[in-house]
């Protein structure tokens, strides 16, 4: 393959993984993850936007957007269907790690949030996790330990601010978006903390 033909490539790739994973960085922080659930599963509360996933594992919407630029860039011959297709599979497999990665994180992160509610109380990690597995409330845990809650929710806020204030030093979140995932973090906080975890749609 000569030199043009690899400069094409990269170009088309550098356009279809910019479109199908634009938001990578920043939604891979994800400032805040608290699990806990009256019914035993686990439910995570984020404040940072999922990334789109690689073709054949996005939402339709970005399916047909990645879809689109790739057949366009064939059309134009920027890239062969063979580039093309070597790109798509590219993106799907580093979607796929990223998506891996994500929910590694994620699971650190529930814990770590788990522990701070924890340490507030004056209980174990574990215990709070059972007793919220039980239907209690955070609010209720701390209310039989007779511990103020805005004291669990003030530790949890201090928490989710110093790991958004962390994404910012290291470049993945703007100010602006750290201010309003600050925002967004302290009410779901209050609200968790306060009456427990939702399912969708209730």
């Amino acid at each position: 393959m000569g030199t043009k033909s690899i400069r094409r490539m990269a170009a088309g790739a550098a356009l279809a993984g910019a479109v199908a994973v634009g938001g990578l960085t920043v939604a891979a922080v994800n400032p805040l993850g608290v699990a806990g659930a009256q019914d035993g599963s686990t439910t995570t509360t984020a404040v940072a936007p999922q990334a789109p996933a690689a073709q054949g594992t996005a939402p339709k919407g970005a399916r047909k957007v990645v879809t689109d630029a790739l057949a366009s860039l064939v059309a134009d011959g920027t890239l062969t269907q063979a580039q093309s297709d070597a790109v798509a599979a590219r993106l799907q497999e580093t979607a796929k790690a990223a998506r891996a990665g994500h929910r590694a994180n994620r699971a650190d992160r529930r814990q770590e949030m788990l522990k701070v509610a924890a340490d507030a109380i004056g209980i174990s990690t574990d215990d709070l996790k059972a007793q919220l597995k039980d239907g209690k409330t955070v609010k209720q845990v701390a209310e039989a330990k007779n511990v103020d809650p805005q004291k669990v929710i003030d530790a949890l806020v201090k928490a989710a601010d110093e790991r958004i204030d962390a994404a910012v030093t290291a470049g993945k979140l703007d100010s602006a978006r750290a201010d309003a995932a600050k925002q967004r973090a302290a009410t779901r906080i209050e609200r968790i903390v306060n009456d427990g975890f939702r399912r969708r749609g209730n």
